[in-house]
């Protein structure tokens, strides 16, 4: 890896990247140990004297045309003009060497901890759980809607709480260039309850307390309320699709028994 980035030949650049960063990278990647985040190879460096996050891709030649990580550092970018809570981009290169070609983005690294272990020992210190956070990360999620942005794979990992919820990995995202209705709504809901699932999960695994599932409940019906207001989604298309989602999350969901909870907190528009 840090070869191809030290001997490569740089063919395509975006944003601010320079062969003195590439150089300095190479180096660093000598002694460094991957992060795990799915199937790229992502690493946090320090670059002119900041941590800086890299994602990097390699694939054959044969599929230049094909390069997930500089769509997503389009829509992050796009993201973050928009007033999303984004990591910042640096840069975008892309690097041949021999038979393969080379994708390498670098952000700006959120020091932080994942939404639910955030959200979950904050439980363990006190008994309660923050509803604030759940409110500030799904007007997050209704301004990337607003953008006509699907996240795709929005689960608890990929949300860094700072001193504000981030939204990270972006490489599956999808963007619209038209609304379409239902269709449109459908895949914005697709984001909402797959994070809704995710915190269902947690909650019943880390920490199974009757207590806890109902303040965790309590906070996603007002999540959904807020969205609800934040969108322009037609009510009786979201409510569709929510009675939908209801249902799967009856079928799949840990704690079935309680989401006569979740659904008597959520209000009409």
């Amino acid at each position: 890896m840090e070869g191809a980035i030290l001997k490569g030949k740089p063919i395509f650049y975006k944003g601010n990247v320079s062969l003195a960063m590439l150089k300095d990278l190479g180096k660093q990647l000598k002694n460094k140990r991957r992060i795990e985040k799915g199937n790229n190879y992502c690493f946090k460096v320090r670059i002119n004297k900041k941590e800086v996050f890299v994602k990097v891709t390699k694939r054959p030649s044969v599929f230049e045309w094909i390069e997930p990580l500089e769509n997503e550092f389009d829509i992050v970018e796009k993201l973050k003009r928009g007033g999303v809570s984004v990591p910042s981009t640096i840069g975008y290169v892309k690097i041949k060497y021999r038979e393969m070609f080379y994708g390498i983005a670098f952000y700006q690294f959120i020091e932080g901890k994942p939404f639910g272990e955030l959200l979950f020992d904050e439980f363990e210190k006190d008994g309660k759980i923050s509803e604030e956070m759940f409110i500030n990360l799904i007007i997050q999620i209704a301004k990337m809607h607003a953008l006509n942005i699907m996240h795709h794979d929005l689960h608890c990992g990929n949300v860094i709480m700072n001193s504000k919820p981030y939204l990270i990995d972006f490489e599956i995202a999808k963007e619209f260039k038209q609304k379409n209705s239902e269709f449109w709504a459908t895949a914005y809901a697709f984001d909402v309850w797959k994070l809704i699932l995710a915190i269902d999960r947690i909650a019943i695994h880390s920490h199974p307390s009757k207590r806890l599932i109902k303040a965790v409940n309590r906070a996603i019906g007002e999540m959904l309320n807020i969205y609800l207001r934040s969108t322009d989604i037609e009510h009786e298309i979201w409510k569709g699709i929510n009675d939908k989602y209801l249902q799967l999350l009856r079928v799949l969901s840990p704690v079935k028994l309680q989401q006569h909870f979740l659904l008597s907190n959520i209000k009409t528009k």
